[in-house]
């Protein structure tokens, strides 16, 4: 829509021990397990809207081929290396065990459920000797060691080039900018990149029979192959060389944090060093964990939402909304089914709708269903309102290109409450009698702003904004539309528009309670049951949340004495001389305090600029680090990690919290 050229890959990664553990638990053929679970992902994303270009999979002939071309390539320039080495291997499953089928104590922070590679709490890269407490994931025997031979990424030799090129990106989210400088400080090691399993891309030498390619280091070679696949089918073949080789082109990673030593650290390496001129990750704009109702999605405890079971009751465009608006873009967030209705009821039926049907329902009843012409002459009211509407494609194009996908979603809402309260003012219930062409007039802009709404929609709400378009009477479809333009391009004249239905159905608190029982029953279940929980599809290990124990209860009046605002960020910068503080100019309505907060490892300054917070405004002054603080934002706290309380829609600042 803004006019670039733009190709979405994406795909399943088919390889690796977990794939091999859950297939034969489940007492289905490989191939055939593969099979079902990408179609059953590739239904998923048509479920929530989501369109690729491409999406493909790493059991392609392709793939495989490209793969070992990258292997054999780097073991000619010397930077893949073999050694034999002992291995755990467990004698109950009668395998090698690769790192994220190993858990233990984290060496560094202590957390239990630390895999062979990776600590899921303080994120630091492991070496599975140095677990305390090993055990197998599966059947949590101490694993015995054994010796077997195995080839590594020497990145330990790429370090200086990661770091070159590392100090060029200044722009990345600060959230993963700071993972990778982590590690890069820690000193990269060689990494495995072979294992001993008999389901993978076989390693290309003929002393490693039996050996194949490690998932990661295969898995985002398809990000190529898709390219290569879809050129293929393009009837173009040399397509692909069009983005993956031309400098100019930008190859961007939307992905979890517990993909970001991939993506932003040895997909990078391996790039870098096979020297055949691909592009090398411009950004690699990683979210942080997503929740559901206080814990991680997991199927062995039973927190899971049933996808089917929710696209048979609930809209996709409602997920999406939910899903962008708690984004976990700065800090872990969750899905709650309370706060799914709220985003549907007032923010999409009783905002959106409610606007759609106020101003196209009064059109098809009291002016033929014709849209009313725009007059030459306007007054400050509508000048007002378009003039908002001219400028929200810019605002949102703003905040998309800097992946703030929440902070997007919210200017078109916003430029909805404006269009319902400039249908509250101008009052066309009462014009359509006392000043005709003023309740035309307020129509005919209603309608335009609604145009603008359907264009500007049509990223985060697809289905509604293309039913939306076809309601107006517009013909195409709204992401056809130029995107800049979107808010200044007139209605064609003369327009009659279309059938009039709600865009949004409202979800009552009974189906919400239902909801919300189902998941503690599943819970439940899970903790009742006797058998030990099984390997999920991911391999990772499914960590045990804690909590803080409850504080003593206290009275109505404890309360009351507590100052609680709405607040407006205005400017944040990192506090000199220290490394955890950051300084916040946050208005108040009353006034602008200034605060210091110690949340900078986890937010990025200019992320906070123009965000709502929870002040703690007569918390009594105090100075820290030689600089005065006037009161405190509030943040929920789980593990160390902060989350920013915010209201779940735009509020007033100054605005009291009770």
């Amino acid at each position: 829509m803004k006019g670039r050229d733009v190709l979405y890959v994406c795909g399943t990664d088919e390889h690796g021990v977990a794939i091999t553990f859950s297939a034969q638990k489940s007492g289905v053929a490989i191939p055939d397990y593969v099979q079902s679970w990408h179609d059953v992902i590739r239904k998923t994303f048509e479920h929530v809207d989501i369109q690729f270009d491409h999406f493909s999979r790493t059991t392609t002939p392709l793939h495989r081929e490209l793969t070992q071309h990258f292997f054999t390539a780097l073991l000619e320039k010397g930077l893949i290396s073999s050694r034999t080495d002992t291995q755990p291997f467990c004698l109950t499953c009668d395998r090698f065990l690769p790192d994220r089928y190993l858990v233990g104590v984290c060496p560094y922070c202590g957390a239990q459920g630390a895999r062979g590679d990776e600590c899921p709490r303080c994120g630091k890269w492991l070496d599975p000797k140095t677990l305390g407490d090993i055990r197998c994931k599966v059947c949590s025997r101490t694993p015995d060691q054994r010796e077997t031979r195995h080839w590594h990424l020497r990145l330990d030799l790429l370090q200086p080039r990661l770091e070159q090129w590392h100090a060029g990106n200044t722009f990345w989210k600060h959230n993963v900018r700071s993972f990778v400088r982590n590690l890069l400080d820690e000193g990269l090691r060689e990494r495995p990149i072979t294992r001993d399993l008999s389901w993978g891309i076989p390693v290309p030498l003929p002393e490693a029979e039996g050996k194949v390619i490690y998932v990661w280091f295969d898995a985002p070679i398809g990000y190529i192959s898709a390219t290569k696949e879809l050129s293929e089918r393009r009837g173009t073949p040399d397509l692909w060389k069009d983005y993956w080789l031309d400098p100019e082109c930008r190859l961007i990673h939307f992905i979890g944090k517990d993909n970001i030593p991939f993506h932003a650290v040895l997909f990078p390496a391996m790039l870098m060093a096979i020297d055949e001129g691909y592009v090398i990750p411009y950004d690699v704009p990683a979210n942080e964990f997503y929740n559901l109702e206080g814990g991680k999605f997991s199927t062995s405890e039973g927190r899971t939402i049933d996808l089917d079971d929710f696209f048979s009751r609930y809209s996709t465009d409602a997920l999406r909304h939910m899903l962008v608006s708690t984004a976990p873009e700065t800090g872990d967030t969750e899905f709650t089914w309370r706060g799914f209705q709220t985003a549907n009821n007032s923010e999409l039926a009783d905002t959106l709708g409610n606007l759609a049907t106020r101003v196209l329902k009064f059109v098809e009843k009291y002016e033929d269903g014709r849209v009313p012409p725009l007059p030459p002459t306007l007054d400050s009211t509508d000048r007002d309102l378009l003039a908002a509407a001219a400028g929200c494609p810019a605002r949102m194009a703003e905040h998309i290109d800097a992946y703030r996908l929440r902070k997007a979603q919210e200017e078109f809402l916003l430029l909805a409450r404006l269009g319902n309260r400039y249908i509250d003012d101008t009052r066309p219930w009462e014009t359509r009698t006392t000043d005709p062409a003023r309740c035309q007039t307020t129509l005919a802009v209603g309608a335009r702003l609604l145009r603008t709404l359907a264009v500007v929609m049509a990223p985060f709400l697809p289905a509604s904004s293309r039913r939306l378009w076809k309601m107006i009477g517009l013909e195409g479809s709204p992401d056809e539309q130029p995107w800049d333009t979107a808010g200044t391009v007139p209605l064609p004249e003369p327009l009659r528009i279309g059938k009039v239905e709600a865009l949004y159905e409202k979800i009552d608190d009974e189906t919400i309670e239902a909801e919300i029982l189902k998941l503690k029953e599943r819970i439940s279940m899970s903790e009742q049951s006797p058998e030990p929980a099984p390997a999920d599809a991911s391999g990772d290990a499914s960590e045990e949340t804690t909590f803080a124990p409850l504080k003593d209860p206290v009275t109505i009046d404890d309360f009351a004495r507590l100052d609680l605002r709405v607040g407006q960020v205005i400017a944040a910068e990192p506090l000199e001389g220290a490394d955890k503080l950051l300084l916040l100019r946050i208005d108040i309505g009353l006034e602008v305090r200034q605060v210091v907060s110690g949340i900078r490892a986890h937010y990025d300054p200019a992320e906070l600029i123009g965000s709502q917070v929870i002040l703690f405004a007569n918390l009594e002054p105090r100075k820290i680090r030689g600089t005065l603080s006037r009161g405190m934002v509030l943040a929920a706290d789980h593990e160390g990690i902060p989350t920013l309380l915010t209201p779940n829609r735009a509020a007033i600042a100054g605005s009291i919290v009770r």
